[in-house]
């Protein structure tokens, strides 16, 4: 056999294949191979070609002192180019003798498995016996290929150095070449960088498109890589179980094994003359130092080609040294500083499911021409298809949202009550990760209806196509018991979404297939899985209204799209009190049932004697509680003009402007604590009462009682009564004590009635207002439970209106007050005094007064003593501002 030619190098021009431009190359002739690399020193070559009965011709007419290599299995040339005539003569003498090298194969793939069983390794516990649980679909791919892993790097006696001119230490064995490098970076950051796509398409000058196929669980992925051709031949393209774990002893694995039978998709499936090339084993086994701030490296690359030599997988192995240099390159951010690692706590017994349901969900969605058209809304087009008592359903719509803001609201568990009115509780039961979570949703009962919980594995991920998926179904899970009988567990064998983003609209398809469980009538449970295609539609609608409630988030809505979803525009002016379509719902169905059969069965069945025993009994108990009233009110307080004018009751409005110029200095000293005009109403208003006692008291049974204090409530400038304060014994505050009652907490009056309203009918709400109102302002009963406090609102109401917007306001039976005082901010009045036109503060006070508490004649007599102490109250109060 003749001796191999010598290694041969230097610099050449090399022609690009697509932009035709000429680029410096430092190029190396070794053993019949042609590397060429992007500058002298590198180690992991831009390109290789193999020689082996390549054809080498000039060729003048691309470029002076340029030659082509071609060969009859490619119709693709390689055009370099030389600076001298000497120089290309001497190239293509050197080109030509090497391309009479034979290549060298490697062993085939079933001799080296066959070397490596009779090879009696011992394998590491640390590497055969790991916590980490594994997909049971590929649970014998992955212990095998740590098996081979841990064989080639503990077998020390195969292994020889290959090339000491190489910075970094090399060997081979049976077709497998091992490189090993130290990092000036933590393990942690070594394997993220392992992890990330772009980082790897970075460094490996050799591939050309990388991606993840498929998340089987935090540990395990399916990876598709197209490579870039080894001259003669044509590309390549892998399909790789890839997967990591973190060792006992803190060192980090890496390892990847070709999948022959896994199933492309269809964008990738179409690539046309690409092969599909096994790879036997490549891997990386990560050491961290005892300070944890570098690692050592190794890398081991074991390929199944039979037409790749030994010194091709050798020059694939440097990529490492490529590697090392791009992570050491980057600066040390917070990110990559040394720290623990994290492990993922998803538990992978549910990774099976989730892949499973995937599938089946985008072969669902894929086949949508199987379905029943049902029925068209606003633009959302239904349609379903039995599959035997159950019933599929299928809904598809174009909605004016960006797909990243409809998804982040759908997967937001605290939202779903917005858009799903029979939703009772929902809520996270355990998040895996940003993507994975079980969640927790118990529903309302139905008329006779037992109310349904749902216990359900959620999953979102963003496909090739950059849809993004949902998928959720039924999951079991130990912390999460049924509470059967009295709440039914559904089950949910498949429901999903697919969002496809088009701009700033998305179309959107929704599938559920659920089994409600119980005894429903079939027609009743498929209406209501009908109706679900449509739910769409109410998550339109709660979206936008949370949009427009955060103008940031606004510009998410396409604003020209009005069909087939109307788009409400953030800046229209919505009605603050929209009306609200009320289900008959199961309390209000409880009462009138209940009436019907008291009237129907209990009236008839009760003797006369037994009714008028009932009627007495409730005579004598009211006459006592009568009695009891009067005594724990004491006497009363009344006139003879008074109680005559109670015959025809009713309330007097008036309105006074009132020249505040000479308060302004008062609310402008610092002594008064940034007092305000509303302060300063508050504390007229409290002067008033106690002046005039008949205000300051309520009336009980038709009989007046004082109040040993002085008690009002303030409402806080366009507030409604949620903004309510009450303030005691007001008359014997200070401005500046004043303004610091005002900021206490308000008794949200108005929250507790929306709550009453949502399920009382409205004569049982007035009557419990009225009672709860009277006990409480009358008596001093504490009916908190209904929002009112003991004597919630004092004897007047003082509420400052919004601007341009003052009312006389009307006083409410069920408040049981005296007076309403309202007002609006201070405004520049034009007045003339002494033939001279002069501006002043004016404010404009408005008063209800109720007659039965006050005398007609007194009327004057109130405004006067209210202009008074506003206008000026210093003058008639030293302890004012004390």
């Amino acid at each position: 056999m003749s001796e191999p030619p010598g290694r041969w190098c230097g610099y050449l021009l090399k022609q690009h294949l697509s932009s035709k431009t000429w680029q410096t190359r430092y190029c190396v002739l070794e053993n019949g191979i042609f590397f060429y690399y992007k500058h002298r020193g590198d180690v992991y070559p831009k390109g290789i070609v193999i020689l082996s009965n390549c054809v080498i011709a000039q060729t003048p007419q691309y470029r002076h002192f340029s030659f082509s290599t071609a060969h009859s299995m490619s119709t693709t040339k390689l055009h370099f180019a030389s600076s001298e005539s000497a120089n290309l003569l001497e190239w293509m003498g050197k080109l030509q003798v090497h391309s009479r090298v034979p290549p060298v194969p490697s062993p085939r793939t079933s001799l080296l498995v066959k070397d490596l069983s009779i090879r009696a390794v011992e394998v590491p516990k640390l590497w055969s016996e790991s916590n980490i649980p594994v997909s049971g679909k590929y649970e014998y791919q992955i212990k095998s290929m740590m098996t081979d892993f841990a064989q080639h790097l503990f077998d020390q006696v195969k292994w020889h150095k290959k090339d000491a001119l190489i910075p970094i230490f090399t060997a081979t064995s049976s077709g497998a070449v091992m490189s090993k490098i130290t990092i000036n970076r933590s393990p942690p950051v070594v394997l993220e960088a392992l992890l990330n796509n772009q980082t790897i398409l970075s460094v490996d000058y050799q591939c050309e498109q990388l991606q993840t196929l498929s998340s089987i669980d935090p540990h395990t992925s399916v990876q598709y890589a197209l490579f870039k051709p080894i001259f003669p031949f044509p590309k390549r393209q892998f399909v790789k179980l890839v997967h990591w774990r973190l060792l006992p002893d803190n060192s980090l694995i890496w390892i990847s094994r070709s999948l022959q039978n896994y199933t492309l998709p269809a964008s990738l499936s179409l690539i046309e003359n690409v092969e599909r090339c096994p790879l036997n084993l490549e891997g990386y086994h990560i050491v961290p130092s005892q300070d944890n701030l570098c690692a050592e490296v190794t890398y081991l690359l074991q390929t199944s080609s039979q037409s790749t030599s030994t010194d091709i997988i050798s020059a694939l192995s440097l990529k490492i040294e490529q590697f090392g240099i791009h992570l050491e390159s980057k600066s040390v951010t917070e990110e990559m500083k040394p720290k623990a690692f994290p492990v993922p706590t998803i538990a992978l017994e549910y990774a099976t499911e989730l892949e499973t349901a995937v599938t089946t969900l985008l072969s669902t969605l894929g086949n949508a021409n199987a379905f029943t058209f049902h029925g068209e809304k606003n633009g959302v087009r239904v349609s379903s298809k039995a599959d035997g008592n159950l019933l599929e359903v299928l809904g598809r719509g174009t909605l004016p949202f960006q797909a990243k803001t409809f998804v982040d609201f759908i997967l937001d568990i605290d939202e779903k009550m917005s858009y799903d009115p029979l939703c009772l509780l929902a809520k996270h039961h355990v998040r895996f990760d940003a993507n994975t979570t079980i969640d927790y949703c118990e529903y309302k009962p139905i008329l006779m209806v037992s109310g349904r919980d749902f216990l359900t594995l959620v999953h979102s991920r963003e496909l090739n196509d950059g849809s993004i998926l949902i998928v959720v179904k039924s999951t079991t899970h130990p912390t999460c018991p049924t509470k059967e009988p009295d709440i039914i567990r559904g089950h949910v064998h498949l429901a999903g979404w697919h969002v496809i983003p088009q701009g700033e609209v998305s179309d959107v398809t929704f599938f559920v297939k659920t089994d409600l469980k119980g005894y429903i009538p079939t027609r009743i449970s498929q209406r209501v899985l009908l109706e679900q295609g449509f739910s769409m539609l109410d998550i339109v609608s709660a979206l936008q209204k949370r949009l427009s409630e955060s103008p940031s988030k606004s510009p998410a809505i396409h604003p020209m799209l009005t069909n087939p979803i109307d788009v409400v525009k953030p800046e229209q002016k919505t009605n603050n009190n929209p009306l609200i379509q009320q289900d008959l719902t199961l309390t209000m169905l409880a009462i009138y049932m209940a009436i019907f059969l008291i009237v129907l069965y209990v009236l008839p069945a009760i003797q006369m004697s037994t009714i008028l025993d009932t009627l007495h009994d409730s005579m004598v108990w009211l006459i006592v509680l009568y009695f009891g009233i009067q005594v724990y009110l004491g006497p009363s307080i009344e006139s003879p003009q008074l109680k005559l004018q109670r015959v025809a009751s009713g309330v007097v409005q008036v309105g006074i402007d009132i020249d505040v110029s000479k308060s302004i200095p008062l609310m402008n000293d610092p002594k008064n604590s940034k007092a305000t005009h509303s302060h300063l109403v508050v504390w007229a208003v409290a002067q008033l009462l106690k002046q005039f006692p008949t205000l300051n008291g309520h009336l009980v049974f038709g009989n007046f009682y004082p109040s040993p204090s002085v008690d009002l409530s303030y409402l806080r400038r366009g507030g409604n009564l949620d903004e309510l304060v009450t303030l005691r014994s007001c008359d014997k505050a200070t401005i500046a004590t004043l303004v610091h009652e005002c900021k206490k907490i308000p008794i949200h009056l108005h929250q507790r009635h929306l709550a009453l309203a949502s399920y009382l009918p409205t004569w049982c709400l007035q009557l419990g207002l009225h009672l709860c109102g009277w006990l409480s302002q009358c008596l001093g009963i504490d009916c908190s439970i209904a929002g009112f406090p003991p004597n919630a609102l004092g004897h007047a109401l003082v509420h400052e209106q919004v601007d341009n917007d003052i009312t006389y306001a009307t006083i409410p039976a069920w408040m049981n007050l005296a007076l309403i005082v309202t007002f609006d901010k201070p405004h520049p009045k034009v007045c003339v005094e002494n033939d001279k036109v002069i501006v002043r503060s004016n404010l404009h006070v408005n008063l209800t007064v109720d007659t039965r508490y006050m005398p007609l004649t007194d009327l004057n007599q109130v405004t006067q003593f209210l202009s008074e102490r506003i206008s000026n109250p210093s003058l008639h109060d030293k302890n004012f501002v004390d």
